[in-house]
């Protein structure tokens, strides 16, 4: 089996199954959109040796019900050196189709997407990446983005935030989003509106001399809307980050506003003040200011 790279520090540390949820393994959730970045399908794809999380193939049911939009379940065969030409497709999880990769831009192309209708190559895996991305780079064109989500917040059991992790060479201070990714961050964050979930940019820093590692902590929190990103936290902890303490930051008071987590209300004041952080003097205030007091 491929060797993926999609672990980091970040996942290494959360408490998983709690108030998080995220892909592990040889699995990505894939959004696909225009070239104006509005989103079109929704995909879970995999490697065939992916052991199945069933809280991952809910959620992705979740979106594809709730923005109204197609989904499909891809698998493909994840051996090392091996050469792919088709793949399992499912629109439930449950029942597959082998179909070839020809077949499967004509369903994107079906849901909207401007693919080109060029002959697909067969793509052998490696170890770096996977047969389906590269013929996913090589074959689908230049009128589409793609966005791959990362991480997912649960509060009281349901879904009110989508974290975009990234991590680079750069002090956690001097860091903000390339432009480059706008379009990328354009489609999550419309997804996100469409779902009422909150839209965030998490980073933290990485090394690699003397040795690769990531840095957990400090980490800087970034609001994102339509080309537009605001730095909304600077140098939190880690535990902050788990405790979302962040989300009194908010510039757009009103943008999420059926999403308690998101816009934290009076009633959160005494949650708020049994965490421990050093911003949470700064945050009741903020939180009484919002509330009149």
């Amino acid at each position: 089996m491929a060797n993926y790279y999609k672990t980091n520090a970040i996942y290494n540390s959360l408490p998983y199954g709690e108030n998080f949820i995220w892909v592990s393994g040889n699995a990505w959730i894939l959004i696909y959109g225009d070239k104006q970045s509005n989103p079109k399908i929704i995909t879970l794809v995999y490697g065939k040796s992916w052991e199945k999380q069933s809280h991952i193939i809910e959620f992705v049911k979740f979106l594809s019900k709730n923005v109204k939009l197609p989904i499909l379940f891809i698998e493909f065969n994840d051996q090392e050196n091996h050469l792919i030409e088709s793949v399992l497709v499912s629109s439930d999880a449950n029942n597959y189709e082998e179909i070839s990769l020809h077949a499967l831009k004509k369903l994107f192309q079906k849901s909207g997407l401007d693919i080109k209708d060029e002959a697909c190559a067969k793509y052998l895996n490696d170890k770096t990446s996977s047969a389906y991305h590269v013929w996913q780079r090589n074959s689908l064109g230049y009128n589409i983005t793609v966005s791959d989500i990362d991480l997912v917040r649960l509060h009281n059991s349901k879904y009110v935030e989508l974290i975009e992790l990234k991590r680079s060479y750069k002090e956690v201070s001097d860091w903000k989003p390339y432009r480059d990714d706008y379009a990328n961050f354009n489609l999550l964050y419309r997804l996100s509106v469409s779902l009422n979930l909150c839209f965030t940019i998490a980073y933290n820093q990485r090394v690699t001399k003397p040795n690769f590692s990531d840095i957990k902590e400090p980490l800087s929190i970034f609001e994102y809307t339509i080309t537009s990103v605001t730095k909304i936290a600077d140098k939190i902890t880690f535990q902050d980050f788990i405790n979302g303490i962040y989300h009194v930051y908010f510039s757009s008071n009103t943008k999420y506003e059926n999403v308690p987590f998101c816009n934290i209300e009076i009633a959160d004041l005494e949650i708020l003040s049994k965490i421990t952080t050093r911003h949470k003097e700064k945050a009741i205030l903020e939180l009484k200011r919002r509330n009149g007091n």
